[in-house]
């Protein structure tokens, strides 16, 4: 994804990440959606990077990999 990029999760809706990387990217889980992470799915957080999973959404973190990285 372009640096500084969000993607953001509406209410209702689902992310499944089966496998692949996601870098650069600011992520927004609103309430009411979900984030499935698995089979060996990486996300890679630079130093302005979020990872933001409110309050009521779910977050399944299934054999994945999340670096926290401080240089792009």
């Amino acid at each position: 994804m372009p640096a500084n990029s969000t993607i953001t999760i509406s209410n209702n809706s689902k992310l499944v990440v089966f496998g692949g990387t996601i870098t650069y990217a600011n992520i927004v889980a609103e309430n009411g959606s979900e984030v499935t992470l698995q089979n060996n799915a990486v996300l890679q957080l630079y130093r302005n990077d979020e990872l933001n999973i409110n309050i009521g959404a779910i977050f399944n973190n299934n054999y994945v990999d999340i670096q926290i990285l401080s240089n792009y």
